[in-house]
């Protein structure tokens, strides 16, 4: 199946100036365009997964999952602020523009038929459609030829979120990270929705053959904590020890203009259990 781009009329409110604005950007998503299309002077702080995207690990960052306080936003003295909706509480937004700060809000959790879109929306708010419709065909080329490949051997895999202080809980098969392992051309093993804790008997009959994680899904010993969930060590992937790291801005969120290096990952795994 082919992805076929449509591009729309962005939104002209947007409006960015160089060297006038202060940005502040909530959501990894809108993150990656941004510095993409080479407007990264304009960002004074962040939020969510931004390590991967060159230039920008090395900036403020507001921390946790949501925002619900505008003084972190504040500290970094924004003239605008983007934001994924699902990132930020209207609350605090409207503290924002009550202060005289310009927010502009983007939906979250974005399809993959939606990114193009976006991606123009965004480099037209920096005055740089061109470019972005460039970008835009450009990820649009880049799922083609994933979609192009030839499919692997229907290895299963199942995602489990664990590390770092959280629960173990395994991905359904509305999350993100499962419409990637179908995509990269793998079988997603769970048929609930959401993030849910497994008992051990659901566990040993998904029988997973690959398992991925987040990098600090690490013990101690370093092993990986998945092996701590009822039932796991007794799956294919625990017994041969085929488990892979899965990056976070892949699986929070929505897809994104990353998510065809995401899926490649994922199919690179796939491969390694067929090899």
């Amino acid at each position: 199946m082919r992805f076929w781009l449509f591009i729309v009329a962005a939104m002209g409110s947007v409006t960015v100036s160089a060297g006038e604005e202060r940005l502040v950007i909530i959501g990894h998503q809108l993150t990656e365009i941004v510095f993409e299309l080479g407007a990264d002077d304009q960002v004074v702080g962040l939020h969510g997964y931004v390590d991967h995207i060159p230039g920008a690990a090395g900036l403020p960052r507001l921390r946790g999952p949501r925002q619900t306080s505008a003084e972190g936003v504040l500290s970094f003295r924004p003239t605008t602020v983007w934001v994924m909706e699902d990132r930020a509480s209207p609350e605090m937004l409207r503290q924002l523009e009550g202060v005289g700060v310009s927010v502009v809000s983007f939906p979250g959790d974005w399809a993959l038929d939606e990114v193009p879109r976006r991606v123009v929306e965004v480099a037209e708010g920096l005055g740089r459609r061109e470019a972005g419709e460039a970008l835009a065909r450009r990820f649009v080329e880049e799922l083609n030829a994933i979609s192009e490949m030839p499919p692997p051997a229907p290895r299963r895999a199942m995602f489990v979120l664990g590390g770092g202080g959280r629960p173990l809980l395994v991905a359904g098969k509305d999350t993100t990270v499962a419409k990637m392992i179908s995509l990269a051309g793998g079988v997603n093993v769970t048929e609930h929705s959401g993030y849910q804790l497994l008992g051990p008997e659901a566990i040993m009959r998904s029988a997973p053959e690959l398992i991925l994680m987040l990098a600090d899904a690490k013990r101690d010993d370093g092993q990986p904590v998945i092996l701590d969930l009822p039932g796991i060590r007794h799956t294919p992937a625990a017994r041969e020890q085929r488990w892979q790291v899965v990056e976070g801005h892949c699986i929070s969120g929505g897809m994104s203009l990353s998510t065809p290096a995401c899926i490649r990952a994922i199919r690179r795994s796939l491969d390694d259990v067929s090899s």
